[in-house]
């Protein structure tokens, strides 16, 4: 009788991993067939099935499990598990903004805003995180929060300047003068 090979459990998840980045990376530059999507990420999903319960793999595992949830569309079990990551281990920034961004999806921007504020007492010059908060708070119709947090997104990496144009996340304070101003001195030399 042989002996069952031991699950490698890092190496699982680096592959699960690189699954969920492939999808990912062609989900933004191509239009990605949702049933391919969700093919991969029934795969992935099929891969954490096989680790088991383990206190050194669980963050991981709940993450990856919720990315895979949220590529399929699934935000509301995706946050399950990404909240459940969360609470093992809050300081991760990568959790906190994977909440916030299904909270975005299922229109709580309020909760969105609560888990990108989260993400920023971790990681304050994080320009993610202020860029995706100046989003969540134009998408709340605070203008002057917006661009406070878009601003300390520039100030971090001024290359987030140059997504507003075509962020609609930016459509209700698109007007606003001081949004011009402030994009305007980008083209400034």
């Amino acid at each position: 009788m042989t002996k069952p090979v031991p699950l490698n459990v890092p190496l699982i998840l680096r592959e699960v991993e690189g699954y969920l980045d492939l999808v990912m990376v062609l989900s933004d530059r191509f239009e990605l067939d949702g049933t391919a999507r969700d093919q991969v990420a029934r795969r992935v999903l099929h891969f954490l099935d096989r680790i088991p319960p383990d206190r050194e793999y669980d963050v991981e595992r709940l993450y990856y499990r919720g990315e895979a949830l949220r590529v399929m569309e699934r935000y509301e079990e995706s946050l399950v598990a990404l909240q459940e990551a969360a609470e093992l281990h809050p300081g991760q920034v990568h959790i906190w903004l994977a909440i916030g961004w299904c909270e975005k999806r299922l229109d709580r921007i309020e909760r969105a805003i609560s888990a990108l504020e989260e993400a920023a007492l971790i990681d304050p010059e994080n320009a993610l995180v202020h860029y995706n908060l100046a989003c969540y708070f134009s998408l709340a119709g605070d203008a002057d929060m917006a661009l406070d947090e878009l601003g300390k997104a520039s100030r971090v990496d001024v290359h987030y300047l140059n997504l507003v144009k075509d962020e609609l996340d930016f459509d209700p304070i698109r007007d606003d003068p001081r949004l011009a101003l402030m994009l305007s001195e980008l083209l400034t030399p």
